[in-house]
């Protein structure tokens, strides 16, 4: 459906809003990307609700849900990224989202395990790190070399079994699931890997 015409993308947005205003429910989340796409809400018309209606959980979901989506190179300089981490060169966390921009723009498989490797070496004890960067290697597994698939697999290991357990949740969403319950330690993925 292409709507072009400025009065019915200005109605839809009135009454998205009214709509929000007034049931204090954004009971259309799941419509926002495809209202997104026919260019009827756009970004700062998302984070304008979030201000108004700073109490749901639901226009935050859907702000993060587009800046997410949004994320290509039109939106994120890569080469910014690159001289912002280079003030910082130690800091594994700049690191870490510049290997997300990677993975998101599909650089070269090289380069994502050239940053890959960076961000391990620099993070070696940041949790934090662990967080971000192993749902980030279920994204590009099959690029990975087999001393970083050891260093997921390890670190999945000991982590704490909740987090590992939202970790296997994660994996499913790349057919990952069912290897993890196979090659982890049962104790740790006891609980995410029983028959469903």
């Amino acid at each position: 459906m292409k709507i072009n015409s400025i009065k019915t993308k200005g109605l839809i947005r009135v009454l998205l809003f009214a709509n929000i205003l007034l049931c204090g429910v954004f009971s259309i989340a799941g419509a926002v990307p495809s209202l997104l796409v026919h260019g009827l809400v756009t970004r700062s018309d998302i984070v304008f609700l979030s201000f108004l209606n700073t109490f749901n959980p639901d226009i935050a979901v859907e702000l993060a849900k587009s800046q997410r989506e949004g994320l290509n190179r039109e939106y994120v300089d890569e080469q910014l990224l690159v001289e912002s981490s280079s003030l910082r060169p130690y800091w594994p966390y700049y690191q870490l989202e510049l290997l997300y921009v990677q993975i998101l723009n599909h650089d070269d498989v090289d380069l994502i395990r050239l940053t890959f490797d960076k961000v391990i070496s620099l993070g070696a004890h940041e949790r934090g790190i662990d967080v971000g960067i192993i749902p980030m290697s279920f994204m590009v597994w099959t690029s990975l070399r087999e001393d970083q698939i050891g260093w997921v697999m390890s670190r999945m290991n000991t982590a704490r079994q909740s987090t590992t357990t939202n970790l296997i949740k994660v994996s499913e969403d790349y057919g990952l699931k069912w290897y993890l319950c196979s090659k982890l330690q049962w104790i740790q993925v006891a609980r995410a890997c029983r028959g469903d």
